[in-house]
This record gives C-alpha cells, sequence and structure tokens, in this order.
C-alpha cells in the first residue's frame, strides 16, 4: 500500500466505542457481585442490593467516564469531522483536507510539531487506559506557518514517547523537524489555538519553544 487514508471516524471503535462498552461491562458484572452473594438467603434483599449497585455504578460510569469522554469527542469533533489526512508513502507527501482547501507539504516544511497528551499518556502511567485519558491530539506548525489540528481520533500513528526521529511510524519518514511534548488536564482542543478552519492564522494561541 503506497497511501494510507484517515479521517474522522478512523479510530473512534478504538478510543470511544470499545473502551466505554467494555467498562461498561465492569461496571455491570461488580454490581451483580453482591447480589450473587445473597441471593439464596434473601431474595428481596438481594435485589435491592442489585438496584443499588447498579444505580451507583451507572451514574459514576456517566458522571465520571462517559461525560468527560463525549465533551472532548465533540471538542475533536468541532475540528477535525470535515478533515483527511493522507501520507503518500511513495513521494513522502502529506495532505490534509477540509472545508476550508487543501493542503500538500512534505517532512522539510514542517517547523515543528505538538503532541497535546494528559497526563496518562505524557508520564505513561497505567491510568491511560481510562478512556478519555488515552485521547489526545496533535498540532503540526508548517513553516509557513500555517497550522493543522489533527485529534487521536482521525490520526494516531503518531510516536508519542519519541526516542528516535520516526514521529510518524506509519509512513517510515525519518524527520527533522522538533516535537514538543505538553502535558494538558484534558485533551480538548482550546478555543484559540487553531480555528475549526485550521487554516486561518489570526489569533492563536502561542506555543512554547523547546
Amino acid at each position: 500500500m503506497t497511501e494510507r487514508k484517515f479521517n474522522f471516524y478512523s479510530n473512534k471503535k478504538k478510543y470511544i466505542t470499545t473502551p466505554l462498552r467494555k467498562i461498561f461491562l465492569i461496571f455491570f458484572v461488580t454490581g451483580l457481585v453482591p447480589l450473587s452473594l445473597i441471593f439464596f438467603e434473601d431474595l428481596v434483599l438481594a435485589v435491592q442490593v442489585l438496584l443499588m449497585s447498579l444505580g451507583i455504578g451507572i451514574s459514576f460510569f456517566l458522571i465520571a467516564i462517559v461525560l468527560p469522554t463525549l465533551l472532548i469527542y465533540y471538542n475533536h469533533k468541532k475540528f477535525n469531522e470535515d478533515s483527511t489526512f493522507n501520507i503518500r508513502l511513495s513521494t513522502g507527501e502529506y495532505y490534509y483536507s477540509d472545508k476550508s482547501g487543501e493542503l500538500i507539504f512534505r517532512d522539510r516544511d514542517i517547523k515543528k510539531v505538538v503532541l497535546f497528551l494528559p497526563y496518562a499518556l505524557y508520564k505513561h502511567s497505567f491510568a491511560q487506559n481510562s478512556v478519555w485519558n488515552q485521547m489526545f491530539y496533535t498540532l503540526i506548525i508548517l513553516k509557513t506557518g500555517e497550522r493543522i489540528v489533527l485529534s487521536c481520533l482521525i490520526f494516531n500513528q503518531v510516536n508519542i514517547y519519541p526516542d528516535t526521529y520516526k514521529y510518524f511510524p506509519e509512513a517510515s519518514l525519518t524527520s527533522s523537524w522538533k516535537v514538543i511534548r505538553q502535558q494538558v488536564t484534558f485533551p480538548n482542543v482550546k478555543k484559540g489555538l487553531a480555528p475549526a478552519s485550521n487554516n486561518n492564522l489570526d489569533k492563536h494561541t502561542p506555543i512554547p519553544e523547546a
């Protein structure tokens, strides 16, 4: 395959659907444990415990996991729903497009790349399995000044723990541009970092040099 193509739904199953389904199943099974322990002793009490356990578990699941995940999802959707990002391996060219137009660039056109990582990914900790804490986004800054925001939902083939110069492993390209890892509390694209069109450069948030 000489070209890799990505759109906003390329990684939805990995970051949204599958993790939420797995965690919901864990909460559901956990709620059944008290029931199994007392079912044969007192059926009425077992049903009461089941309903209470499921109510507490589902409430926590919705507030602590589903809500922040959906907020980040719709934030990323605002910037990348209509975006496509393709890598042509044979020529080493990157293609980015959205409603405002198309950009074609190579490694030599990139000034630097900023990875916005939540704590778990930034520190490479076990907590990265907590659904939204494994989501991130990439900001590509070209030498022309143009900025491209790429949610992990559209493109996650980035070496977030760079120890080589191959920061886009899928492209197998050796890169000469800077990579800045920036820790954030929530991996939501901040207003003003890059507009939804991705290519308008007015009033952007400065990125620290590193």
